[in-house]
């Protein structure tokens, strides 16, 4: 099984996703707010090491981080505390 770690939850701005579980080379990755709207979206390539997200400029509230890969797509909860 692929398996996405998001850390750290709360966090205060800076998010890690953690891939390294992750069978493929490439993914989509999504932050949407509570209400569904994007707030950041970029494309990543897997290499093993986490990748850093800034949601400094962001609001506190409830967060969705989407991973979408060639053959799934996983959806992890975060909380941004300022």
């Amino acid at each position: 099984t692929q398996s996405v770690n998001v850390y750290p939850v709360p966090s205060k701005g800076i998010v890690f996703v953690d891939l390294s579980n992750v069978k493929s080379t490439s993914a989509t990755i999504s932050i949407t707010d509570i209400t569904g709207k994007l707030v950041n979206q970029f494309d990543a390539t897997l290499s093993g090491e986490p990748i850093s997200i800034d949601l400094n400029n962001q609001q506190s509230g409830t967060y969705f981080v989407s991973v979408k890969t060639a053959d799934q797509e996983m959806i992890r909860k975060i909380i941004l505390e300022k």
